[in-house]
């Protein structure tokens, strides 16, 4: 039997990843100034980082900068420690 495949995936491989995308990670969209985008790509790469990335280390050092009181670091650590449970749990 073929399974017909969408750029070298199949469809399970699809739903696959659909699901570890869907339980590790949130998406967020926002909109910037026409022309930005080119802007923060380009820095992106000059930092070596990738637009992803980039992104979330600008967000992170801004939070860093501008509200000094806010447990940025403990959050991360608590959400890495909840994670890092639940594999050991095998919570799916």
């Amino acid at each position: 039997m073929a399974t017909e495949k969408y750029h070298g995936r199949t469809e399970a491989q699809r739903r696959a990843d659909a699901r570890y995308k869907d339980k590790h990670f949130d998406r967020v969209a926002t909109m910037v100034p026409k022309g930005h985008r080119a802007i923060y790509q380009a820095a992106a790469k000059e930092c070596g980082l990738s637009w992803r990335q980039f992104i979330i280390d600008s967000m992170n050092q801004y939070i860093k900068n501008n509200l000094p009181s806010f447990p940025l670091q403990k959050m991360i650590e608590d959400a890495e420690t909840m994670k890092d449970q639940e594999n050991e749990n095998g919570t799916r």
